[in-house]
């Protein structure tokens, strides 16, 4: 497939009672579980991972954080490959090289070895967002796309749902070791199955078919010293920083956090921690559903992207402190699940963005916010880690979590903006 950029808000669908793009989106959805479900696996496996080789909760953090410095430092060039090559081809590869990376972590008990395997599994998995923000710009009309974001989202939350409780019982009954293999050979399998879907020429003809025309391949240059001056590009930015911080904290420390402050067992900390990726994905689609309702009843696209987001944060702020104060382990889990659920539904306004502000170069915008953003979700376990090792609690990682989300909720409330910048960024 091309790398075209089309937009359009009217689609001529053909007979076809299941349009080929939904097709689409199902191979989407189980990228994203198997994507996942390759990320958590770690984290569940942390602790054995820790007692197996004498880390400390520093060292490990900075082998946590090593996947996240990739998002950093290659979310821009993904994005780029995504505009250049398409969605479904970049997608595609990553999961394969994903895939075979996860395959190597049993091979090591070097720490610099694993810390570099992560930092190649986020190279990998990084080309997953650009890529769907590019197929939604070339397949999707308006309409669809905020429903859609949060659907694909969600599909993180079943990730871990289904990831978490298989890595815990595969860690207790055959060692941490088989989790890596079992989830490794799953994604081989499954780019091999997108890819023929992929490369069947019919498969582009039914997707074609669906519009009026295919626009040709736009070649605009796009001015990046103009970029740099966009506000809504820095808010954007600020407010990714915030997202991925909170974020990362809970997805890279949550089982430990459950085993170690609040009494579980491993099988307990995996139930557990799956549990809040039920409130997540719920929330990521019911973002995305009012995001596209609020709009239908008048109300503009910066009004309710900013809303959702506002909203979010703000909740999201105040349930982190929540799970400091609360002496119920139970209760815990319910605000951590309250936590998640909003910080994810800050994710499907965030990701709708960048079709919002350009059909030329989404891809290419959101590796740029992402590329800076993420290093909120890459200090955050090494942050995290120093913390609980020099004050032996967690009480003020998740007060400056908590700081940090209404951080989020000022720059989307005085810098954001839906306005296109398409103008702006033409050379």
């Amino acid at each position: 497939m091309n790398g075209e950029s089309v937009s359009l808000s009217h689609v001529g669908e053909t007979t076809t009672t299941w349009p080929t793009r939904y097709t689409l989106v199902v191979f989407m959805l189980v990228t994203y579980v198997i994507d996942w479900a390759v990320r958590i696996n770690f984290t569940v496996a942390t602790p054995k991972i820790m007692s197996a080789y004498g880390w400390n909760k520093t060292e490990m953090g900075v082998v946590l954080s090593a996947f996240t410095w990739a998002f950093v430092a290659f979310k821009l060039p993904a994005g780029w490959l995504a505009d250049r090559f398409g969605g479904m081809k970049t997608m595609i590869g990553g999961i394969l090289f994903c895939s075979f990376i996860t395959l190597l972590f049993p091979l090591t008990a070097n720490i610099a070895v694993m810390a570099a395997l992560r930092f190649l599994l986020g190279v990998g998995e990084i080309t997953y967002p650009p890529s769907q923000i590019r197929l939604l710009a070339r397949w999707f009309p308006d309409g669809e796309r905020p429903k859609v974001n949060g659907i694909c989202l969600a599909a993180s939350s079943v990730g871990q749902l289904t990831a978490g409780p298989l890595a815990a019982w595969l860690l207790v009954s055959q060692g941490w070791h088989s989790v890596f293999y079992a989830f490794g050979i799953l994604g081989v399998l499954w780019a091999i199955g997108f890819w023929r879907w992929d490369a069947n020429p019919r498969t582009e003809n039914r997707l074609n078919e669906q519009f009026l025309a295919s626009a040709p391949r736009i070649r605009d240059k796009l001015a990046w010293s103009r970029l740099l001056r966009l506000r809504t590009v820095w808010g954007l930015v600020i407010v990714y920083i915030s997202l991925t911080y909170c974020f990362w904290l809970f997805l890279n420390w949550l089982p430990t956090y459950l085993i170690e402050a609040r009494g579980f067992t491993f099988l307990k900390a995996g139930l557990y921690s799956a549990l809040p990726s039920v409130a997540q994905g719920a929330a990521q689609i019911a973002a995305g559903w009012l995001s596209t309702y609020l709009i239908a009843r008048g109300f503009s696209k910066n009004f309710s992207r900013k809303l959702i987001m506002g909203v979010c944060f703000l909740g999201a702020s105040l349930f982190l402190i929540l799970i400091v104060v609360t002496l119920s382990p139970l209760l815990a889990v319910v605000y951590i699940s309250a936590s998640l659920a909003l910080l994810g539904a800050c994710y499907t306004p965030i990701w709708t963005l960048p079709t919002d502000l350009t059909v030329r170069w989404p891809g290419t915008l959101f590796g740029f916010i992402g590329t800076i953003g993420f290093l909120g979700g890459a200090v955050a376990p090494i942050v995290t880690g120093y913390i609980v090792d020099h004050t032996g609690s967690w009480h003020l990682a998740f007060y400056l979590a908590s700081a940090i989300s209404i951080i989020g909720f000022l720059a989307t409330l005085f810098l954001v903006s839906t306005d296109s910048v398409d103008a702006e960024l033409q050379a």
